[in-house]
């Protein structure tokens, strides 16, 4: 697969995201409180990524791999809009669909069905457009048998294809996939893989953050390795695999390896 470059979706320039390890990030009354006693905290900083820099484009499968703490999901929560940049820029144009970890956006007290409906919402669908995809997302889930009864009686496997589901039939512009291929069946996964061939042949864009290196050299056009919240390589599927290995020791990465 080639890189088209004539409509360019994601524009990342200098992008860094810091954390204070002493409170959340999302924690405004714990910066209140910082603020009115006037704490030194910088010491406590951390850069979860600094000086990122890639673009994409239509028609892009970009693979974003890296050693666990590298920086994966912090990037994919920039991409969707969960996390502000605290310095470069990033833009985004199309519309967003991501599926970050199983189960996210989940009420596990609620039932599949009434699932369906709160995760399409979340992701920016009112309810009648939840409802045209409706059957379709169940049905390509495979879950119909299950879908009236409460999340919290799903195994992992189920959450996950639920979740995907939802995210793949609101016919994205982007599609981020932060490890969510990972667990199921092998049958689902292989439609999984189809489902994203055919978002892609929409002209859409899929990011997929995983550590199964067949997923990143099989289906994706271009990839990007992350280390230590920084990109230490970009481009070919190939090259940035072989990289990657350099980094993690091959006994891991068998391990973390899954047919697709």
């Amino acid at each position: 697969m080639t890189r088209e470059k004539h409509n360019r979706l994601i524009d990342a320039q200098s992008i860094g995201v810091k954390f204070d390890l002493n409170y959340k990030r999302d924690d405004i009354k714990s910066r209140s409180f910082d603020y009115l006693l006037r704490k030194n905290r910088s010491n406590s900083e951390f850069w979860a990524i600094r000086d990122i820099n890639f673009q994409a484009f239509s028609g892009d499968v970009i693979g974003i791999i890296g050693p666990n703490g590298a920086g994966k999901t912090t990037l994919c929560r920039v991409i969707t809009d969960i996390f502000k940049p605290d310095e470069g820029e990033i833009s985004v144009k199309g519309k967003i669909s991501a599926l970050l970890s199983i189960g996210t956006g989940f009420n596990s007290s609620m039932t599949g069905k009434e699932n369906i409906f709160l995760n399409g919402m979340m992701l920016g669908m009112n309810k009648s457009e939840v409802q045209h995809f409706y059957d379709k997302i169940v049905e390509f889930s495979g879950i119909e048998k299950f879908i009236n009864l409460p999340i919290k009686k799903y195994s992992s496997g189920m959450r996950t294809r639920l979740g995907f589901s939802i995210a793949a039939m609101l016919e994205p512009e982007i599609l981020v996939l932060d490890e969510a291929l990972n667990p199921g069946d092998e049958e689902f996964r292989e439609r999984a893989a189809n489902k994203i061939k055919e978002i892609v042949k929409n002209a859409k864009t899929v990011i997929i953050v995983s550590h199964n290196i067949r997923l990143i050299t099989k289906s994706c056009n271009y990839a990007i390795l992350l280390n230590h919240g920084r990109i230490a390589a970009q481009g070919k599927p190939a090259y940035v695999v072989d990289e990657y290995k350099k980094l993690v020791p091959l006994k891991k990465i068998k391990k973390k390896i899954i047919n697709f």
